[in-house]
């Protein structure tokens, strides 16, 4: 993701729904942020950040003007899979985005299933893509 941003990318890529701001409005300033930052990460990367450095700080200060929250709310949220808190965060990001988990069986079925396709394009040779 690019770290930085102008104003008219931020508002083609980044604008929050109506849907979005009734689905933070019943958390706390630090959460309502933090969820709204994850929200729009993962809806234009398809992948949860790992660090809040992913993040752009572009991003973060365009979310935090558009929720009237200041952005050091930002400080205080976890992004971190200990917290039982931010684990039913991510499930309802993914609920709301109809995002399905990637687990190892998804995984080697499309290992499977392009190898398939690069046997024949290959003429017959197999080759074995790593998992």
């Amino acid at each position: 993701m690019k770290l930085f941003w102008n104003k008219t990318e931020l508002e083609e890529k980044f604008v929050l729904t109506e849907a979005e701001i009734n689905l933070l409005s019943k958390r706390s300033n630090a959460n309502k942020f933090g969820v709204a930052v994850l929200m729009k990460y993962v809806q234009h990367k398809r992948k949860y950040p790992s660090e809040k450095k992913e993040i752009p700080l572009d991003l973060v200060k365009y979310i935090a003007n558009k929720l009237n929250i200041s952005a050091e709310e930002y400080r205080y949220y976890k992004l971190d899979l200990r917290n039982s808190e931010y684990r039913k965060q991510r499930y309802i990001i993914r609920k709301y985005y109809s995002l399905k988990v990637r687990t190892k069986n998804t995984s080697v079925y499309i290992a499977n299933k392009y190898n398939s396709y690069i046997f024949r394009w290959l003429g017959g040779e197999c080759y074995s893509l790593p998992i």
